[in-house]
C-alpha cells in the first residue's frame, strides 16, 4: 500500500511540474502575440487603415502611446496623429 501511495505522489508531483510548463509556454506564447498585434498595428496596416481605425482625438492618442516606440511609422503618422489631438482631422 505503501508503495502505491509513493508512486501516486510521485506522478502527482510529476503532473504538476509538467502543467507548470505548459502554464508558461502558453504564457509566452500570448505575450508574442500582444507584441506581434503592436507590431502589425504600428508597422503593417496602411496609413489609411489607421485613419479610419483612430479617427478620434482618444483613439489617436491611443495609438501614438502604442507605437511611439515603432520608429518605423513614427515619422510618417506621428505628424497626423499630432494634428488630430489638436482638433483637426486626418
Amino acid at each position: 500500500m505503501a508503495k502505491i501511495l509513493m508512486l501516486v505522489v510521485a506522478f502527482a508531483l510529476a503532473g504538476c511540474t509538467s502543467l507548470d510548463a505548459v502554464v508558461d509556454r502558453g504564457a509566452g506564447i500570448n505575450d508574442a502575440g500582444v507584441q506581434g498585434s503592436i507590431d502589425g498595428l504600428c508597422r503593417v496596416y496602411s496609413v489609411g487603415a489607421i485613419k479610419r481605425y483612430f479617427d478620434t482625438p482618444e483613439k489617436a492618442a491611443l495609438y501614438q502611446d502604442l507605437c511611439k516606440e515603432q520608429s518605423a511609422w513614427s515619422p510618417v503618422v506621428a505628424p497626423m496623429v499630432d494634428q488630430l489631438r489638436e482638433g483637426g482631422s486626418w
